[in-house]
């Protein structure tokens, strides 16, 4: 194979592998009836990795638009998993934070989320993630220096 044809199997790949991974993701929540969607259990997993974001900060994360992000929120409120909390010092600025009900939530899911990576990752081991982290991070520091 040339470098041409590898080089665009590599990114074909990469949005394959996003695709596939996100589609398998979306039929686990509807199989065990979350009733979330997958951007709003990201969302939820960002918040529980950093408590007291706001939007903007938590549609950089998901790389989604303040106003997408926005929405999921409202619809994590109905829910009661997702609360906004005035900033202390900008009172104009919400921050975001998971419910007590949102953080069972994300419990319920570890073990979904544990099986998961098993399933992902079976048969691959940590070299290869290693190179594989590696080279995409190579790709994201090329892009980055533009």
């Amino acid at each position: 194979m040339n470098n041409k044809s590898c080089q665009q199997e590599l990114l074909g790949a990469i949005a394959h592998t996003w695709l596939t991974v996100k589609q398998k993701a979306k039929n686990t929540l509807k199989y065990m009836n979350y009733d979330l969607t997958f951007e709003q259990m990201m969302v939820l997993h960002i918040l529980d990795d950093y408590e007291g974001l706001n939007l903007g900060d938590v549609a950089d994360k998901a790389d989604r638009e303040r106003t997408t992000i926005s929405r999921m929120v409202d619809g994590l409120e109905k829910r009661n998993l997702v609360i906004r909390v005035p900033d202390k010092i900008d009172k104009r600025q919400k921050l975001l934070y998971l419910t007590n009900f949102g953080k069972e939530r994300i419990a319920q899911m570890d073990p979904l989320q544990k099986e998961f990576h098993r399933l992902i990752y079976r048969d691959i081991d940590e070299k290869e993630i290693e190179n594989c982290i590696k080279t995409l991070n190579k790709i994201i520091d090329n892009i980055q220096k533009e």
